[in-house]
């Protein structure tokens, strides 16, 4: 059976010698593996645009619950990034959110929330001029509103960390405060050192609400990039 849903790309594997199996997180089934055949071919190179990273998608899917891979039959791009692809440090941060994404989105019986502000979130990132340098670190703040472990305070945050992975001094939490009470493009200045140390804090709370150990191999590149 056929439906129309709204998806944001996640990422894509290789599949046998023409074909991709793309993840995307979509309003109506959450996140969803979807097979893509001929896109790498010579005739279909130009849709494999359509199935980057964090690209939002209408789509017209079929859906069958008893299978892990679906396909789709219908993809539009009616809303497509202006900035993201070709600014350096946008481009930096999309990928990190891309792992993080990947890597935390749960499985939602509700999806259509986390759909919505992850796609509004995105598009003002996209048009937002300056300012932008601390983008992940708000998105990161709010995503937890929806995963159902939201704070409203880094005293808060802190008190879900256990006291022996507590190594950084009340500075930061400053800092946190100040990013929870503004919006996703405060104007006071980060330093690089700074924001990586917030970074550190929140991906170590992430681990602990979704008791995991994860590593984010994109970090490194952003943070050299943010310098």
């Amino acid at each position: 059976m056929l439906y129309k849903t709204r998806g944001i790309v996640i990422n894509f594997l290789k599949y046998k010698e023409s074909s991709i199996i793309v993840h995307i997180f979509t309003n109506k089934f959450g996140m969803q593996s979807y097979i893509v055949n001929g896109v790498r071919s010579f005739k279909g190179i130009q849709k494999i645009a359509l199935y980057q990273p964090l690209t939002i998608l209408d789509l017209v899917v079929y859906n069958n619950e008893k299978k892990d891979l679906q396909r789709i039959s219908e993809t539009y791009c009616k809303t497509p990034y202006q900035t993201i692809p070709i600014q350096i440090v946008k481009t930096s941060i999309a990928i990190f959110l891309c792992e993080f994404l990947s890597k935390n989105i749960k499985e939602e019986s509700h999806p259509e929330p986390l759909f919505d502000f992850i796609e509004t979130s995105l598009m003002k990132f996209d048009a937002q001029v300056k300012n932008i340098e601390n983008f992940h670190l708000s998105f990161l703040l709010k995503f937890g509103n929806y995963l159902g472990f939201a704070t409203s305070s880094a005293k808060e945050l802190l008190e879900a960390i256990p006291e022996s992975q507590r190594i950084w001094s009340n500075f930061y939490l400053n800092i946190i405060d100040q990013l929870m009470n503004s919006n996703y493009f405060p104007e006071f200045r980060i330093k690089n050192n700074e924001r990586q140390t917030v970074l550190d804090i929140l991906i170590t709370f992430y681990n602990i609400q979704l008791e995991r150990n994860t590593d984010y191999k994109s970090i490194g590149v952003l943070n050299e990039v943010l310098k």
